[in-house]
């Protein structure tokens, strides 16, 4: 009987997901807009760095792992909007930092990102104001900016 429980809690451990991502306080809109050093709405286009999602993967401890390429792997985005900072292309690429504040991107989603370059490609995490384009709370505050910006640009 105790080797059965001992099973049962060895399985039920195996299946929980923790989340070890230790934000503090998120950035207002404002502050956040000042701090980052890119702000764009995009579409996620592919996965650069695929693997195939049933892949699996043998870890040191020679568990079976099936590995999802949502994290640690870089992306190809299609910019549809710039509310900060410089690109010089329509196609940006992000990467995956594969920690535990990653920022999930989905191939075929719209996101608004809040970013910083880090080798020639952008990066965020969970930690910032990033999230999906559909009714994100900073789409008002992003428009006024930059409104704001194309008036004094005149």
């Amino acid at each position: 009987m105790k080797r059965l429980t001992v099973i049962f809690v060895l399985l039920f451990l195996k299946t929980i997901h923790i989340n070890a991502c230790q934000c503090g306080q998120i950035l207002s809109a404002n502050k956040a807009f000042k701090a980052a050093e890119v702000i764009v709405s995009v579409k996620v286009l592919k996965v650069l760095s695929s693997i195939d999602p049933k892949e699996k993967v043998i870890s040191k401890s020679g568990d079976t792992l099936i590995r999802e390429p949502v994290y640690g792997y870089s992306k190809l985005l299609l910019v549809t909007k710039t509310y900060k900072g410089a690109l010089t292309s329509d196609t940006i690429i992000i990467d995956g930092d594969n920690s535990n504040c990653e920022f999930a991107l989905e191939v075929g989603k719209s996101y608004i990102i809040y970013a910083d370059f880090k080798n020639g490609h952008i990066q965020t995490n969970r930690c910032t104001r990033s999230g999906q384009l559909a009714n994100h709370p900073d789409i008002t505050f992003l428009e006024r900016k930059l409104k704001g910006q194309k008036k004094n640009k005149t």
